[in-house]
């Protein structure tokens, strides 16, 4: 089996996301890509991130009952900070043997990969995949990642949520039913 393993604070989900879950099914081949929504991201401000419950059910939303997508909610039950590392030993141990992981990033995580924790370790778990963004380096030389070129989809959840604070249209970013939920439920009018 080939899953891809796509984490992220989905904060909130957008069409970028979808649309990588799409080209990492179809191009890599997988079985499934599952969405690892984090609790508390270890690399961003908590303050800044929207209740974890709200986080998900937008997932939920976007990706339907799209065949092959599911959602872990692994870090999320775990209440409080989870590293990439936890996560895929925990995949790792749950998945059948042969399975093979494919841990699913955007290039704007490249920068701070190498301060990830057990990065090197990381690296031994799974086939580490980046997908190319505008405006963000692919230079992994020092790094044992792959590159995956996604077009030009250049959305970004902090453009989404700055658009939201002054009341511009998101309907182009994120799916329809992500957007009636951040309206309905009033969200991001106060994060950033």
């Amino acid at each position: 089996m080939r899953i891809g393993l796509f984490g992220g604070t989905f904060n909130p989900v957008h069409n970028g996301h979808v649309t990588l879950a799409r080209v990492a099914k179809t191009g890599l081949k997988l079985d499934k890509v599952i969405f690892v929504p984090a609790y508390i991201p270890p690399h961003k401000d908590a303050a800044l991130i929207i209740d974890a419950k709200d986080r998900l059910c937008m997932i939920e939303l976007a990706i339907g009952k799209s065949a092959g997508f599911e959602i872990s909610r692994y870090e999320i039950d775990k209440e409080k900070k989870v590293y990439s590392v936890e996560t895929l030993r925990h995949f790792k141990d749950t998945c059948p043997e042969d399975t093979e992981i494919f841990f699913l990033a955007g290039a704007d995580s490249l920068p701070e990969l190498g301060t990830w924790k057990d990065v090197d370790k990381i690296f031994t778990l799974c086939r580490f995949i980046i997908f190319s963004r505008p405006g963000f380096s692919k230079d992994n030389s020092k790094l044992k990642v792959e590159t995956i070129d996604m077009g030009e989809v250049n959305i970004s959840s902090t453009r989404i949520r700055e658009c939201i604070r002054k009341n511009n249209p998101i309907g182009d970013m994120v799916p329809k039913q992500v957007a009636d939920y951040i309206t309905e439920n009033n969200l991001y009018k106060q994060v950033r």
